[in-house]
């Protein structure tokens, strides 16, 4: 299969919270405030990871937009399923799924596979960046 990008809006009630598997991402809170990695984000704050998040609304709720990178997605569709809400009333909708067609199958895009040129840098990636985050 080709890799997938997609795109989830999540909504989280008041202290919702919801936790998603290691896949790249990146997130950008709508509006209201989340608590992420020791760290809180307001409106039109972002962060991106690589690795398992676990996201936790504050007391007024939140929405984000998701956009997750999925470098082998299972046939059966359950890893491209937005996440099931754990419990405390998060809804989240799948609103966008693109199969990336013009990268060759098996590639990885973090990491290049031919020499930079003299007038080009390789793009290195990182694990987590974050924007936006307060303590």
């Amino acid at each position: 299969m080709l890799p997938v990008l997609r795109l989830c809006e999540d909504v989280l009630p008041n202290g919702g919270e919801m936790a998603l598997p290691a896949h790249p991402r990146m997130v950008f809170v709508v509006h209201g405030a989340v608590t992420v990695a020791d760290g809180i984000l307001r409106d039109e704050g972002t962060f991106s990871a690589e690795g398992a998040a676990a996201v936790k609304a504050g007391k007024d709720g939140a929405m984000l937009w998701r956009w997750e990178f999925l470098a082998e997605p299972n046939s059966d569709r359950t890893d491209r399923a937005a996440p099931a809400p754990d419990g405390r009333g998060v809804v989240s909708r799948e609103k966008l799924a693109a199969p990336l067609q013009t990268l060759p199958p098996g590639s990885n895009i973090s990491t290049p596979k031919t020499k930079p040129s003299r007038n080009r840098r390789a793009i290195k990636s990182t694990p987590i960046c974050r924007s936006g985050i307060s303590d």
